[in-house]
């Protein structure tokens, strides 16, 4: 019975033991271990050290550890403003006249006056729009000419239209030549149509325009004789010279004059090698351009004129 007793006693102790250890935050209370003993011995406990904690390592004092990166602070909202200059006052310039408008670059290629065949013209060009007023030689005919530039091709193309009569009216075609300073083309009228042709003002007529270029002539005094003229016409002057298959030669001189769209009317003077001189007048077909009927004084005798590829008027005069 006194063994069980210390048994118990000694339990006790290491209960209390256990809770004072709890208490004081205390290592873990030693382990009892009861060992019975054989009857007549005395009781003896027997501690077990409790377990030690091994403590843990630190850090040696030369091992380098990184430190931990702190979070930059944000800057203050008024730091982050950038900071304008002040507006200054604009530099006032001394003050200036005002530039007149410059107007805009217009083609005007046909703009200025001409010289055709029969007459003047005289353009006004703005862009590829044409307008323009014409007048026959002498005064016959005078009108208005609308159309287009067709700068792509160095075309013209148009309507003719008469203030004697605005029934009489017709088209009018030609192409640019010669850089722009001439132009070969065509008229109409009704059933009717012939060469147009031109230049600037106060440029002759290329060959074969008007009463330009060499004709082959027939005289009717003396019978048959044929010979061949050199003629230059500027505007509604023609000048030249002729040469008789015998040899005689003489200079010519006169005014175109139109009072038909079909004819053109040459009336001037002749002078021979021998300085005689009187009048003449040539008729030419406006409808071919190649061919003149006339006569000449003294004696009212036939003289005509045809190019080099037309044949012979006939009759040769009148």
């Amino acid at each position: 019975m006194s063994q069980l007793k210390a048994q118990i006693f000694l339990g006790l102790i290491l209960m209390l033991l256990s809770g004072c250890n709890a208490a004081f935050g205390s290592s873990a209370p030693p382990t009892a271990t009861i060992v019975a003993l054989p009857p007549g011995s005395t009781p003896t406990a027997t501690l077990t050290p409790p377990p030690q904690n091994t403590p843990l390592p630190l850090p040696s004092p030369t091992s380098t550890s990184t430190p931990l990166s702190m979070p930059t602070p944000e800057p203050e909202l008024a730091s982050t403003l950038v900071t304008q200059p002040p507006l200054s006052e604009p530099t006032r310039k001394p003050s200036q006249p005002l530039s007149p408008p410059v107007a805009a670059k217009t083609d005007e290629t046909l703009s200025g006056a001409w010289d055709f065949n029969y007459g003047t013209l005289d353009w006004s060009q703005r862009g590829s729009a044409l307008e323009g007023r014409y007048r026959w030689y002498g005064g016959g005919d005078t009108g208005r000419i609308e159309g287009n530039y067709l700068a792509d091709l160095g075309q013209i193309q148009g309507l003719w239209i008469s203030d004697r009569d605005p029934t009489e009216q017709g088209f009018l075609q030609a192409r640019l030549r010669d850089g722009d300073s001439a132009f070969d083309g065509t008229y109409e009228r009704r059933t009717l149509a012939g060469p147009w042709c031109g230049v600037r003002s106060g440029q002759p007529l290329p060959a074969g325009c008007g009463f330009s270029g060499t004709w082959q002539i027939r005289f009717g005094s003396p019978p048959n004789l044929s010979g061949q003229a050199s003629l230059t016409q500027t505007g509604e002057t023609v000048q030249g010279s002729f040469t008789g298959a015998d040899g005689r030669s003489g200079e010519i001189e006169g005014q175109v004059k139109v009072f038909s769209i079909t004819e053109a009317r040459l009336i001037g003077t002749w002078r021979n090698h021998q300085n005689e001189t009187d009048s003449f007048e040539w008729r030419l077909d406006l409808t071919t351009g190649r061919t003149f009927t006339g006569r000449r004084d003294p004696g009212n005798s036939e003289w005509c004129g045809w190019r080099s590829d037309a044949l012979t008027p006939d009759p040769c005069g009148w």
